[in-house]
């Protein structure tokens, strides 16, 4: 299950490049997101350990990027956080990777919610203004969206004249990934984020979808019940390690 649900998230929230190296996933974009800034490392290795970190150190230092790894408990090998732990490398972000099986009662359609396939001007606009994203960072993100290979869709929640919440999802296997669920500080706690996901997996549903997964920050106890509540439960864990 972990194997899986990390080769979906690979496939739904993609690098602009990929290295295989013996096993591991290594993947860059410029910096914007850990997701696709980190080494993956998903299959069974041959290679030395100590050689095979240092070649991933020196590709993240040649691109002036930290070396992050994104760790599970089936990292291979399984000693690779231990490792890393004794080599100076710092665990945060630990995060709750989570499940929910899709029924019937799945397929209603929110229609204050509105859900196109294509990246648009203004639903990045509002991402941008609802995260206080760097704007620096807004060529890379549209970069990495326009690399989703798989069916996807952007949602966005309007309140009175403005925008108030978005989010998305992506389509891989037998199962949709939500990311980038967001909703205006000013106006939390009133449901538009359980909307906006009711949206996304009546889209999941409707595309054959039988689960939807998503991965939500261990320290985030709003996001967690809001998920709970939708039926959602964790399957497994990851955190990433940064070199110090």
């Amino acid at each position: 299950m972990i194997q899986s649900l990390e080769e979906t998230a690979l496939n739904t929230w993609p690098a602009l490049k990929t290295i295989l190296y013996d096993g591991w996933v290594i993947r860059f974009a410029g910096g914007y997101t850990r997701r696709s800034n980190s080494v993956s490392p998903l299959y069974g290795s041959s290679l030395d350990l100590d050689h095979k970190i240092a070649y991933c150190e020196a590709l993240y230092t040649s691109l002036g990027l930290p070396t992050v790894f994104k760790l599970t408990d089936a990292a291979c090998p399984p000693d690779l956080d231990s490792r890393l732990a004794r080599s100076g490398y710092v665990e945060n972000s630990r995060t709750s990777v989570q499940l929910l099986d899709l029924t019937p009662d799945h397929a209603v359609a929110m229609p204050d919610v509105d859900l196109t396939p294509s990246l648009s001007p203004t639903w990045i606009g509002t991402f941008c203004r609802l995260t206080t994203l760097n704007l620096a960072a807004i060529p890379t993100m549209t970069a990495i969206h326009n690399n989703i290979v798989t069916d996807h869709v952007y949602a966005a929640l309007t309140d009175g004249d403005e925008i108030t919440a978005v989010g998305m999802a992506a389509a891989d296997r037998d199962m949709i990934g939500i990311y980038d669920i967001v909703t205006d500080p000013a106006k939390r706690r009133r449901g538009f984020a359980t909307r906006i996901m009711l949206a996304l997996l009546a889209w999941g549903k409707s595309t054959g979808a039988s689960r939807a997964w998503l991965s939500v920050m261990c320290n985030n106890p709003a996001a967690l019940n809001c998920y709970e509540k939708l039926g959602f439960q964790e399957v497994y864990q990851y955190w990433y390690r940064v070199r110090r």
